[in-house]
């Protein structure tokens, strides 16, 4: 759990700064209050869903296996959006300004 944790804090702090940088620069500048507002409110929902339903579960199993199991799922989620759609994420991060 602890190495979960690990991975998770830093590869988030370290993925931000170049995920941030990278949609700005593709996102138009007429669009990028839409784009931070979409993106933060789905985040946002994403982070209440994740923590309602940790809730609900954390009365029937163990505090140890529920986060091992919601941080093992934020690494796969990761590795199959971002893996599994490199075509189409390496032009985002690719892109030459």
């Amino acid at each position: 759990m602890q190495i979960m944790c690990f991975l998770i804090g830093i590869l988030s702090a370290t993925s931000y700064n170049i995920r941030i940088s990278s949609t700005q620069s593709y996102v138009p500048d007429e669009r990028k209050g839409r784009f931070n507002g979409a993106f933060l409110m789905l985040n946002t929902i994403g982070m209440l869903i994740g923590e309602l339903t940790a809730g609900l579960l954390s009365e029937v199993v163990p505090l140890r296996l529920l986060l091992t199991c919601y941080m093992g799922l934020c690494v796969v989620a990761a590795v199959f959006l971002i893996g599994g759609n490199r075509k189409h994420v390496s032009l985002i991060y690719n892109r030459e300004v």
